[in-house]
């Protein structure tokens, strides 16, 4: 339900930013127009697993293999630095000097952090050899879909701009086994929602191309949850991007 929870989400944000690029700005009656776009968000993250949360069951299908290190993973902070991003949008002129964008991620890398266990080998070897069975526990910060809406204003002959950017992500936490090299989920806790607020200077350079980043604060809301898994966070960050515009 949660994989078509998301593809639904994914679906519904190409249908918006269709229909943003192909409707007319009805004050000027220009197009709007997509593009691409990559984006890098420094914030850190970590939580510490309470106990049974890292005590995960041997899995059912397993129970017939030697458990030479069959037990809780041993307790260790995840962390995690950032996100990287990879996605479309689209954008309007507003006036001569004010541009409006909408975007979405359909590629979230870099985002997360696991610890294992491989309770059929021996112990200390957490290294997937043929037929290994591992638990896990996992953070991550940030989710497949990441929407993001800003606003610029060119200050310089299309040449330079200054824009204000609110977008969304989640930090979450699950664990579960590793089996087959996929990653089969026990258990999946919603930690905290946040919705960082960036100001940035945007640079155009060539042919559609555009470097920008600046200073990020991060208004979050931890869960009930964020407790017993000792959930720190930045409330500061650092974003830097780049998008191409070829239409």
């Amino acid at each position: 339900m949660k994989v078509l929870s998301n593809l639904n989400l994914r679906l519904v944000s190409c249908l918006v930013l269709i229909l943003f690029w192909i409707t007319p700005v009805l004050s000027e009656g220009t197009p709007k127009n997509l593009f691409f776009y990559s984006q890098g968000f420094l914030s850190k993250v970590t939580v510490m697993p309470p106990f049974y949360f890292r005590n995960i069951p041997i899995h059912e299908d397993d129970g017939y293999v030697p458990r030479y290190n069959a037990g809780p993973i041993d307790p260790k902070f995840l962390k995690t630095s950032g996100i990287f991003l990879l996605g479309v949008g689209a954008y309007f002129y507003l006036s001569q000097n004010y541009l409006f964008e909408m975007k979405c991620s359909f590629i979230t890398l870099l985002n997360d952090d696991i610890v294992e266990r491989n309770y059929t080998n021996e112990v200390g070897t957490e290294n997937r050899d043929e037929g290994a069975a591992l638990t896990y526990c996992l953070l991550q910060q940030g989710d497949m879909f990441l929407p993001e809406m800003s606003i610029e204003r060119i200050v310089k002959n299309n040449l330079l701009s200054i824009g204000l950017s609110a977008s969304y992500f989640t930090i979450r936490t699950s664990n579960g086994w590793d089996r087959w090299g996929c990653l089969e989920k026990k258990e999946n806790y919603l930690l905290a929602r946040c919705l960082p607020v960036s100001l940035y200077l945007k640079v155009y350079l060539w042919k559609g191309f555009s470097i920008y980043g600046g200073p990020s604060i991060i208004n979050a809301l931890p869960t009930t949850r964020s407790k017993e898994f000792e959930l720190k966070y930045d409330k500061t960050g650092l974003s830097f991007n780049w998008d191409l515009r070829p239409f």
